[in-house]
């Protein structure tokens, strides 16, 4: 098993204890005043089409998938490395009979991707790959013509002792700059892309408040074992990372690139 599988099982183990539905795993942005989901920003900005074949790269428990096949009935298949989000996935496109609609499977988009899709989502996951350039060069080879590769998610042109070790906590290699994505994306075809700052939506608390959060955490660290040392290690890179959005020192952004 992999670091980022473990991160995303625990995650499952936590989260599904709430509910017995998907939820979304991603960020949760505030736009005036208003809290708006990562997808609510998408739709906004994508035209999804009836029927069209949708990729989600990191789909978590298919919380994209399932929203976008009841508002724009799009057929769906989700990917993440996490045997328990699929697992779940799976068993809830059944009971809610979205089986002919939406299929969820356990792999790594670092392999290659055989089929071709309308639109890929990767929305938080290409980050925790060890090789971005590549998971971007795959995603770009299985979009149809005049595709789309919407990706949002944290980037920063700057290192830190502080980003290293969030990077460490989250498994999150990619962890990098917005240039670099780019400029993956325009070597492997011809695209018209835009770029959506998402920065001044995330919510973060006060330094002296996320300084605080992170004393406890490191703290209980030191006195936690198995899978409450986990929790602890999971919960530090978040605040980290919030903490690193506090300082000023990471953006969030939304990139829409479409074939032309």
């Amino acid at each position: 098993m992999t670091s980022t599988q473990r991160i995303y099982d625990l995650l499952f183990d936590f989260e599904s204890k709430k509910g017995n539905s998907h939820y979304p795993i991603h960020k949760t942005l505030n736009v005036r005043g208003k809290q708006k989901k990562v997808l609510d920003i998408i739709l906004n900005e994508v035209a999804f089409v009836s029927d069209e074949h949708i990729l989600d790269a990191g789909c978590g428990t298919g919380h994209t998938l399932f929203e976008l096949t009841k508002m724009k009935n799009i057929r769906g298949m989700g990917i993440s490395l996490s045997e328990k989000e699929i697992a779940f996935a799976n068993s809830l496109a059944k009971k809610e009979n979205l089986l002919n609609k939406l299929s969820f499977n356990v792999k790594n988009f670092e392999i290659g991707i055989e089929e071709i899709f309308d639109k890929i989502i990767a929305i938080e996951s290409i980050k925790h790959s060890k090789n971005p350039t590549l998971v971007i060069r795959n995603l770009c080879q299985a979009l149809s013509e005049k595709g789309s590769l919407i990706i949002a998610d944290d980037f920063t042109d700057t290192h830190s002792k502080l980003i290293e070790k969030h990077q460490q906590l989250w498994n999150a290699p990619g962890f990098s700059d917005l240039k670099a994505t780019l400029e993956a994306i325009q070597q492997n075809g011809k695209f018209q892309i835009k770029e959506i700052d998402l920065s001044p939506y995330v919510q973060k608390r006060s330094l002296i408040k996320l300084e605080l959060w992170r004393f406890l955490l490191i703290f209980c660290q030191k006195i936690t074992f198995g899978h409450w040392r986990s929790y602890c290690d999971i919960y530090l890179g978040a605040i980290l990372l919030e903490l690193l959005y506090a300082k000023k020192k990471v953006s969030y952004f939304l990139i829409i690139a479409t074939k032309i």
